[in-house]
């Protein structure tokens, strides 16, 4: 199959397109002759363009290309000729391979229109559901269902879904020479001046149960600035300055003397001008956020606040050395739309935890490091603070403070690895090397010792089925595997030809487990955690 003209389609928002840089870069370095084109929201292409490391960057107006693709009843014919003009503008581009990465039913549709060949990520099956055309992918979309024992970026799902072998790309973004944005800053250098760091606050987010509440950032802020003299960067969007109002009122009532260490840049940036004042800053503290995304592709330090639906395994800062404080409750992930009538979760991480976090941040970023006390960690274990690292296969999450080993990050860290052998068939996964992940935990309780025995016992004794059959408590640690199975059942069905493949993962995976849970078990027995 030829690779000279390649389009990739991303039409999610900001953060989702950021994190597909690395399948960019690695497409760029695989058919260095390609001519690389990426379709996104046109909202999103002056704005992220030139920031790319693609050929060429189109738009389409998403929300119209929903309405022409579920064919409203009302003014019919206007969206249909939406529609048409939008895919005769991309068939006369002649594209070899289609790259579709979002699981959406109109990014599957354009590409079944688009006819093309080679398609990969995902495409309509016969029935116009959704299917993935690689077990990779079918893997991701089994092991979502369970977010909880989730250990794998998104990141690493886009480009493992077209680079299968070797070591990933980085994130990291080199911003273009332009004049006009890197002068942008200088209007905030005179507060620059100065001892004392610079940390830029991100207040908004698209969700409030992503959002920290403002009143914590402004107590934040009043530590930072009488802890070390810092100097605060507000960034965000015009529609988040009412947020940045709310911050300034809140920090006039314990800070009446801020005015000179606040530089307030809410709706003041184009997002190339953003990109420079990151640069500048020694940290960046955000909730979930395609801010948060740029600082990491910037190697800007960031310390990330997530709770609610924010599921740090999954989307946190990518590349190493990064900090994440995750609220982990019986109750999250939540799901994005749904309801809470009480989000204790956002009130759930304390002003001085993320002060020390950030405060040891900033100091090892001058050349000193402290050693994190864990003080303010939360109770009972409902809050981890991690650091983001690097393994030769994409990113994971290590906790700062050990805490002590949950079934869940048993699960976690087996999935992961399991993962790595779907995507990589010359991949052998190894007891012993998921055990090692296991050692950066403290010992787990007896509890925790008791229940992974017991899921051993019913894996040996029942597998899998029988066990999620009889069990219906395991299937938050249990149902990927079933989910798994069943969906490369449907591809076979479908026409697939590579599940011969799979099926020896599926064969050896239940002896897999339960080799690492007795290993686990052994050695907790013999405690020498």
């Amino acid at each position: 199959m030829n690779h000279h003209n390649l389009l990739l389609i991303q039409m999610a928002k900001m953060g989702d397109i950021l994190q597909t840089i690395p399948l960019m870069k690695g497409l760029r370095r695989i058919y260095p002759a390609a001519h690389l084109s990426v379709l996104m929201d046109n909202a999103l292409v002056p704005s992220l363009g030139a920031l790319l490391p693609a050929d060429e960057c189109m738009g389409l107006d998403i929300q119209g290309l929903a309405r022409a693709g579920r064919f409203y009843k009302d003014n019919l014919p206007e969206h249909y000729r939406y529609f048409s003009r939008a895919l005769r503008s991309l068939e006369e581009k002649r594209y070899d391979t289609v790259l579709n990465i979002n699981f959406s039913r109109i990014t599957a549709l354009l590409t079944a229109f688009l006819g093309t060949g080679d398609v990969k990520g995902y495409r309509l099956g016969p029935m116009r559901e959704i299917m993935p055309t690689s077990p990779w992918l079918a893997y991701i979309l089994s092991v979502v269902h369970s977010r909880v024992v989730n250990r794998i970026n998104l990141v690493d799902v886009f480009y493992r879904s077209v680079i299968r072998k070797g070591k990933g790309e980085g994130l990291m973004l080199a911003l273009p020479g332009n004049n006009d944005h890197q002068a942008f800053p200088s209007l905030i250098d005179e507060k620059l001046k100065g001892i004392g760091s610079l940390v830029a606050f991100q207040l908004g987010s698209k969700h409030l149960l992503r959002r920290w509440p403002t009143a914590k950032y402004a107590a934040l802020a009043k530590r930072l600035i009488e802890g070390c003299g810092a100097r605060i960067m507000l960034l965000g969007t015009n529609s988040e300055r009412g947020l940045g109002r709310a911050f300034i009122s809140e920090l006039e009532k314990i800070q009446p003397d801020y005015a000179p260490s606040l530089i307030d840049l809410m709706g003041k940036t184009d997002i190339m001008q953003l990109a420079t004042c990151l640069k500048k800053a020694d940290l960046l503290v955000t909730g979930d956020t395609g801010t948060m995304h740029l600082a990491a592709a910037l190697d800007v330090p960031v310390l990330a606040l997530f709770f609610g639906p924010a599921w740090a395994h999954e989307t946190g800062p990518y590349g190493k050395g990064h900090r994440v404080i995750q609220v982990e409750l019986s109750c999250g992930p939540c799901l994005e739309g749904e309801e809470c009538p009480n989000p204790i979760c956002r009130e759930a991480i304390g002003v001085e935890l993320a002060f020390e976090t950030a405060l040891e941040m900033t100091t090892a970023r001058s050349g000193h490091r402290l050693i994190g006390t864990g003080k303010g960690a939360g109770d009972n274990g409902k809050i981890t603070v991690y650091e983001s690292d690097m393994d030769g296969w994409g990113a994971f999450l290590r906790p700062l403070i050990p805490r002590a080993l949950g079934a869940e990050d048993v699960f976690g860290i087996f999935y992961r690895d399991l993962g790595r052998r779907v995507c990589d068939r010359g991949y052998c996964p190894d007891v012993e090397r998921l055990f090692s992940k296991v050692q950066a935990y403290a010992p787990p309780t007896r509890e925790t010792l008791g229940m992974l025995g017991r899921i051993r016992e019913v894996i040996r004794e029942q597998g899998i089925r029988s066990a999620l059959a009889y069990n219906p408590a395991l299937s938050r640690f249990l149902s990927p595997l079933a989910a798994f199975e069943d969906r490369l059942s449907h591809m076979k069905r479908t026409g697939w030809a590579a599940i011969k493949e799979m099926e020896g993962v599926l064969d050896t995976a239940p002896r897999l487990l339960e080799a690492f849970l007795g290993r686990i078990a052994d050695h907790g027995e013999d405690g020498k955690w």
